[in-house]
C-alpha cells in the first residue's frame, strides 16, 4: 500500500525540497518578485502559491495522478509556512 499523500506531502516539504530549493519563504519571495515584474503588477507569494496549486489542479483534471495530490497538498502546507 501507498503512503498517504499528506505524508508524502509533510516529508517532501520537510527534506528533499527544502534540500533541493531552500527556504520556501525566501523560494517563494523570488517567484512572487519574478511573476510581479512579468505580469507588471504586484504578486504577492501567497497568489504564487495559489497559482501553483491552480497549476496542479489543471494538470489532475487532464490526466489523474497521484503526483499531482501530492503536491498540492504540499502548495498548501508552502502556503501557510509563507504566510506565517
Amino acid at each position: 500500500m501507498s503512503k498517504d499523500i499528506l505524508e508524502e506531502a509533510l516529508e517532501i516539504t520537510k527534506g528533499a525540497r527544502n534540500e533541493d530549493y531552500g527556504d520556501c519563504k525566501v523560494e517563494f519571495d523570488r517567484v512572487a518578485a519574478i511573476w510581479s515584474i512579468i505580469f507588471e503588477k504586484e504578486i504577492t507569494p501567497n497568489q504564487a502559491a495559489l497559482a501553483m496549486i491552480a497549476l496542479k489542479i489543471t494538470r489532475q483534471m487532464n490526466a489523474h495522478k497521484r503526483d499531482n495530490w501530492v503536491d498540492i497538498a504540499g502548495y498548501a502546507r508552502v502556503g501557510n509556512i509563507i504566510n506565517d
